[in-house]
């Protein structure tokens, strides 16, 4: 009975070994650590971005902004051609504005704005010379 016991487990130890070197692991074993040293980064990354400024300050920003390089900054609802589906309908707080003016002046201030406030870009038109666009600020 001690013999087939020691012959079951030599058999069953052996088939172990032999089966372990035929295992092959997947391609991409060996990046497991950077992948996950990545994404550990990435979630970082993502615990760092600050919250949502007030919308009321970024509103003010945005507009000063706008006007102190001579951009006309209006409120999208009171812009004659407003258009409430060429607009952000999303579920942050919001409030929508047209930039009017040169395109060069208009470009630079929405690069401004973007690089400082959370905004949104939507429709715009040119006609003229003249330059209309679309922002969204959110905010809390």
């Amino acid at each position: 009975m001690y013999a087939v016991m020691v012959l079951t487990l030599a058999l069953t130890l052996k088939g172990t070994v032999y089966l372990s070197d035929m295992r092959k692991l997947p391609a991409d074993y060996d990046q497991i650590d950077v992948t996950l040293s990545d994404l550990r980064r990435d979630v970082e990354q993502v615990n760092r971005i600050d919250v949502l400024p007030r919308l009321e300050s970024s509103w003010r920003a945005a507009s000063a902004i706008a006007k102190l390089s001579g951009v006309n900054f209006t409120p999208f609802e009171a812009a004659p051609e407003a258009d409430p589906e060429r607009s952000y309908s999303g579920p942050l707080r919001h409030w929508n504005a047209q930039l009017e003016g040169e395109p060069r002046n208009v470009l630079s201030v929405v690069r401004t704005i973007q690089a400082r406030l959370p905004t949104f870009l939507y429709d715009y038109a040119i006609s003229g010379g003249v330059m209309k666009l679309n922002i969204t600020v959110v905010g809390t």
